[in-house]
This record gives C-alpha cells, sequence and structure tokens, in this order.
C-alpha cells in the first residue's frame, strides 16, 4: 500500500517561488517517495527520529514519515543554501 503525501501550506508557498525548470525534478522527487519514502539519496536529519532529507538537483525536500499510518508530511522544499536555516 502506498503512502499518503501531505504537503504543508508553508512548502507549497515555497515551492511557488521556484523556477518552472527546477519543479518538475521536484515533484519527481515527491511522487516517488509514495512508493518508497526512504530512497538511496535520504538521508536522516541529526536531532530529530522521523525527519529526512531529499536531494532533487540543487533543492532539498525535508520531511516527516509516519510509518504507523504511511503518511509523509513534506514540510520543507528550499534551496540548498537555505534548506537547514
Amino acid at each position: 500500500m502506498p503512502y499518503k503525501i501531505e504537503i504543508v501550506k508553508s512548502a507549497e508557498k515555497e515551492s511557488q517561488k521556484i523556477d518552472k525548470k527546477y519543479l518538475r525534478r521536484i515533484v519527481a522527487s515527491i511522487n516517488t517517495l509514495s512508493d518508497n519514502p526512504f530512497p538511496l539519496n535520504t538521508k536522516k536529519l541529526v536531532g530529530s527520529d522521523s525527519s529526512y532529507r531529499l536531494r532533487a538537483g540543487q533543492y532539498r525536500i525535508l520531511y516527516e514519515v509516519d510509518t504507523n499510518n504511511k503518511i509523509v508530511t513534506i514540510f520543507r522544499i528550499r534551496h540548498r543554501k537555505d534548506a537547514y536555516k
């Protein structure tokens, strides 16, 4: 059973500011999370039990995984230089 993907409103706003040529790659990366929320290019964020980082070119997708309810919550989509501030 695939995971449900939820995008927080602030992450949606951040994605609207991203150039269209990068947005296609980001959306494709997000869609792969429904099948496998832990792909090879994912790293766990330090200091959190369920937060992860996914690389999509120059951008980072920060998300949390709820394995019990099978939900992936995306809470930040930013350029790599601003992603962790």
